[in-house]
């Protein structure tokens, strides 16, 4: 069983780390919001005492890819299109439908270890799941 990671971040912020608990993640931005430290060096005059917490969500590389390879058909169908303007007759690109199974399966086997390897993607994870916003000033969650 997966493990759920937390997290939080300011109106108009962003996530910097993962916690293991939603008391961990308040537990932290208390302290920073307390001892005036990133975000809040300068108090809460340009970042809000209100933090939004959730659950961390992970961005898939491997349903990336598969929803690429999904959408191949398109991409190499209109190439041929192109290549083939202003000549009579239509093109075509297809993969049957008895081949599509396993063209997905193999082209995924192959293709995702090479862009996992080679791609870099960021932020590889945000704080998706709101769970909802406290307000570091009055130590209390807010009621929506």
């Amino acid at each position: 069983m997966e493990k759920k990671e937390y997290s939080w971040y300011p109106d108009g912020g962003y996530c910097e780390e993962t916690y293991k608990s939603l008391e961990d993640a308040i537990s932290d931005a208390q302290k920073r919001f307390d001892n005036m430290e990133s975000p809040y060096e300068d108090g809460d005059k340009y970042v809000s005492s209100l933090i939004n917490v959730g659950e961390v969500q992970y961005f898939d590389v491997k349903k990336a890819v598969i929803n690429f390879l999904e959408s191949i058909e398109d991409n190499i169908g209109d190439e041929l299109s192109s290549f083939c303007s202003g000549i009579d007759g239509e093109a075509e690109c297809y993969i049957s439908s008895k081949d599509r199974k396993a063209f997905l399966s193999k082209a995924t086997e192959v293709l995702y270890p090479i862009v996992k390897k080679h791609f870099y993607t960021a932020p590889d994870w945000i704080c998706g799941c709101e769970a909802g916003q406290y307000d570091l000033k009055s130590r209390c969650w807010v009621e929506k």
